[in-house]
């Protein structure tokens, strides 16, 4: 198993999915257009980057694959679906 602190954190960024299907990039809210661009450009800079998608459990799965496929059309290849443990 991976471990965060073996991430490079400037190159780490994060999306996440609520529970209202709302998208976040690194914490500010997005939409899936914006996100796109951002995806793009952050792997041109770096193709290095590393992604984290965190959503929440109860978000249909077609929602999370479409933001698996926008960071597919960025190149993006290093990338973590991020889960809670279980309690």
């Amino acid at each position: 198993k991976g471990k965060a602190s073996e991430l490079d954190q400037a190159n780490t960024f994060s999306i996440a999915i609520n529970d209202r299907a709302e998208l976040f990039f690194d914490d500010v809210p997005t939409t899936e257009e914006t996100l796109a661009a951002e995806l793009k450009a952050k792997a041109a800079e770096n193709p290095d980057v590393t992604i984290l998608v965190r959503a929440d459990e109860k978000i249909a799965y077609g929602r999370v694959v479409a933001v698996l496929r926008l960071m597919h059309d960025a190149n993006i290849s290093r990338m973590a679906l991020v889960t809670a443990p279980e309690q």
